[in-house]
C-alpha cells in the first residue's frame, strides 16, 4: 500500500512478495548442518528459535487451511497404531538422545 524499505531494497506500493519455505526450514543461521534429517533439532533448549523460523503450514492470510485437521488426524493415526503396537528399546539401549554420526 506504500512504499517500503526492506533491507537494501525499496518496494514501490502494490509490489507482491514470496519466500521459500524450504529455504526458510534450511536456514544455517538457524540450524547447524540444515540438509540433515534431524528430528532432535527442535529439542534443543540452548537454541530459541525465533518466530517464524518454522513454519510447517505456512502463515498469515496463506495459512493452510487444512493444519488443524492435518494434526488432529496425526494424533488420532499415532493413538490407533500404539493401540496395537508396543514399542521397546533396542538391547543394550538405554532413552536419550542419539548421538550424530560421525562425519564420512
Amino acid at each position: 500500500m506504500t512504499e517500503t524499505r526492506l533491507g537494501d531494497w525499496t518496494l514501490p506500493p502494490g509490489t507482491e512478495l514470496a519466500y521459500c519455505q524450504h529455504a526458510l526450514h534450511r536456514d544455517p543461521g538457524f540450524f547447524p548442518d540444515p540438509p540433515a534429517f534431524d528430528p532432535d533439532r527442535w529439542l534443543n533448549a540452548e537454541q530459541a528459535l525465533p518466530q517464524g523460523a518454522l513454519l510447517p503450514f505456512g502463515a498469515g492470510e496463506h495459512r493452510c487451511i487444512g493444519d488443524r485437521f492435518a494434526v488432529t488426524e496425526l494424533i488420532t493415526a499415532v493413538a490407533t497404531v500404539l493401540r496395537r503396537v508396543r514399542l521397546a528399546l533396542a538391547t543394550g539401549r538405554g532413552p536419550g538422545r542419539r548421538s550424530a554420526p560421525a562425519p564420512s
